[in-house]
């Protein structure tokens, strides 16, 4: 895998993020990189069309609201350890997960998804990026930031909240 550009990366998304969009950031913020997808998701709250939880390691505690709202697109932003470069993201599905390692939380993330799938019909994407830091007390390292803010104006482009 190579590392991914902003128009590769926009490009692979783009076409699927469409119609109601919850996006979920989930991880330990304590735990350096860890935090990336409460990072991304706090960043992104209120400036994009879409419902933003910052989930951090309870991600079941986050089912109902998501059912309630009925999405079309559901993301989860999480560090994944894939083959690749510290801070390389990547576009994974739920099949994906057997074959890497997502950060350890106490719901699994294909466990939630199949809970999610029985009950509700959305596209589900997991955008991960692979950590390099996730020692406590930890901050995000350079490289998992440089993703992370590539990663928010994505959605903020994508997303944008149109004016009043």
């Amino acid at each position: 895998m190579h590392k991914i550009s902003y128009d590769e990366f926009l490009e692979a998304l783009k076409g699927r993020v469409k119609g109601k969009v919850v996006i979920l950031g989930i991880g330990n913020e304590l735990r350096g990189d860890d935090g990336f997808g409460p990072y991304v998701a706090e960043a992104l709250k209120g400036k994009v069309e879409a419902v933003v939880y910052n989930c951090g390691t309870v991600l079941e505690n986050y089912y109902n609201p998501i059912v309630k709202e009925r999405p079309d697109v559901i993301i989860l932003l999480d560090i994944i350890n894939f083959n690749a470069p510290f801070g390389e993201m990547g576009v994974f599905e739920k099949d994906d997960i057997l074959k890497v390692g997502f950060s350890t939380h106490n719901v699994s993330p294909r466990v939630f998804i199949e809970l999610l799938e029985s009950s509700i019909k959305a596209d589900i994407i997991m955008v991960g990026v692979k950590p390099k830091e996730t020692a406590f007390g930890d901050e995000l390292s350079h490289e998992v930031k440089e993703s992370a803010e590539l990663l928010k104006g994505f959605f903020i482009k994508l997303l944008s909240k149109k004016a009043d």
